[in-house]
């Protein structure tokens, strides 16, 4: 096989969220790739793209073989644009028997995968990709028939969710992976409308988001008496846990003030470690808006904060390092089954496909760590 790159991460940083959780990954970007008629500058699958149609240099199966089994990797992923029909199959023989292997693709719907244990699968029509959607769900539909398990990633310009409905109709169980380039405008009422016809809907929008904005906003301490009359939007900051000298009863005034001036709040606690009971009065004031938290130390109790936090105010952002809201929820009992930053796990309850506080299906395949293997954050990005 002719390949332009070999690579080696975390497989969440592939991204794949339900394969081998907490995993490594080799990673063979194949050489011979067509273009794809997309150009962008923000989203991964663009670079791949066009490191793929480089010429490449022969590799032979058993020393990718020989690779896989000396980084004792957990997945092989055939990368670029359709690699499955620029490697031969006797080829991809003498690695499948020793380890998962899976493929990306754009155009699935006549992919072989004969041999391949998963697939992500890349919707590139709203980066101006000839593959049309309903081409694609018919290849997902496909996959899925098969026996494949498929991860799909979206690029969107902004949150529209009427750009993605019939993807979100195809991928029913299976993870979605939506990046947004620009999340300013709807990102909640996105996800909150993903959410409810896409139990694992991983959203995407940190690094690639754009801050330059023609409305007006201001951040404020003590938004009680602050002049409302020119701006848009506040970001109120809940200093009281830093040894700050507004308590939080006058900021919880303060938030009602600016609700009903309609102007659109943001707030923003600060904590040492994640104590639901120092924010209970902040989380019924916020109600329908934004509440961003950031946790100095995390380690002890996250995720049963995020759970009692998430009943209570429908946007809550977790900021705790690299922390995004990529965590999988139980679509039964809505427990959280697995905590991430971008790019690798930070723990699971998982031991296997079955939630362990309900007993409902969660399709992943492979073996499930508890988290990243500390290797892994020294030679990859996660």
């Amino acid at each position: 096989m002719r390949l332009v790159a070999i690579g080696y991460s975390t497989v969440e940083a592939i991204p794949l969220y339900h394969v081998s959780s907490g995993g490594s990954s080799l990673r063979l970007v194949v050489a011979g790739g067509e273009d794809l008629g997309i150009d962008c500058d923000w989203a991964e699958v663009c670079s791949i793209a066009r490191a793929s149609m480089g010429e490449g240099v022969e590799v032979s199966p058993a020393r990718v073989a020989g690779y896989a089994s000396r980084w004792r990797v957990d997945v092989v992923m055939l990368d670029g644009v359709e690699p499955l029909r620029r490697v031969e199959g006797g080829s991809l023989e003498q690695i499948a028997g020793k380890t998962l292997l899976g493929a990306r693709s754009q155009d699935p719907l006549e992919a072989d995968t004969s041999l391949v244990s998963f697939m992500l699968v890349d919707h590139v029509e709203p980066l101006g990709g000839r593959v049309p959607t309903h081409r694609l769900v018919m290849g997902i539909e496909r996959l899925k028939r098969a026996g494949v398990h498929v991860e799909v990633a979206t690029y969107l310009e902004e949150p529209r969710y009427e750009e993605i409905i019939p993807l979100a109709e195809a991928v029913g169980g299976y993870p979605l992976h939506v990046y947004i380039r620009d999340p300013r405008r709807g990102l909640p009422s996105f996800i909150e409308r993903l959410s409810r016809r896409v139990p694992y809907a991983y959203i995407h929008a940190g690094p690639h988001s754009r801050l330059d904005t023609t409305l007006l906003g201001a951040r404020s301490q003590d938004p009680l008496e602050a002049d409302t009359s020119l701006v848009s939007f506040m970001l109120v900051d809940h200093v009281e846990p830093l040894g700050g000298r507004v308590p939080t009863h006058r900021l919880v005034m303060g938030i009602e003030r600016l609700k009903r001036a309609g102007v659109h709040v943001e707030v923003a606690t600060y904590l040492e470690e994640p104590r639901y009971e120092e924010i209970i009065p902040l989380a019924e004031a916020v109600g329908g808006y934004p509440l961003h938290v950031y946790i100095r130390d995390p380690r002890r109790g996250l995720p049963s904060f995020i759970e009692r936090l998430s009943r209570r105010v429908p946007y809550a952002y977790i900021h705790a390092g690299p922390h995004s809201r990529l965590d999988t929820t139980c679509p039964r009992c809505r427990a959280i089954l697995a905590t991430r930053s971008e790019g690798a796990l930070q723990r699971t309850i998982l031991k296997g496909p079955v939630c362990p506080r309900c007993g409902a299906r969660v399709p992943v395949l492979g073996r499930v760590y508890e988290s990243t293997p500390s290797r892994l954050y020294v030679v990859s990005r996660g």
